[in-house]
């Protein structure tokens, strides 16, 4: 199970300048943690769809049309909703870790300005 995980992060995961990138393309940031630790805190800017909810939102996160980068605690759930996403045809990239937000979101910002 281990192995599978590595393997689901090495497929989706880029490094932090190729999501600096992405972010600034306007990407939907997914925060994919329970509404509780979402609450418990949060990058301002994400959207909370915890992980057991993305394959009912599959068609709202369609219609955003932009990119898509998930994150969670670890990894290890963005790596799974982003394996789920990419399997429906959503352009995703898994960012790892919520609290490496906040500088994706500042990319995304400037590039609006």
């Amino acid at each position: 199970k281990k192995e599978m995980m590595n393997l689901l992060k090495k497929l989706t995961s880029k490094k932090n300048s190729d999501l600096t990138a992405i972010a600034q393309r306007g990407a939907v940031i997914i925060d994919v943690r329970n509404p509780d630790e979402y609450l418990a805190g949060n990058v301002r800017g994400t959207v909370n769809i915890p992980l057991g909810n993305i394959p009912s939102k599959i068609e709202k996160i369609k219609s955003y049309q932009k990119p898509v980068i998930t994150c969670c605690v670890s990894g290890t759930r963005s790596g799974l909703a982003a394996a789920m996403l990419k399997a429906k045809g959503i352009e995703v990239y898994n960012g790892g870790r919520w609290e490496n937000m906040e500088a994706l979101v500042e990319a995304r910002m400037k590039k609006k300005l």
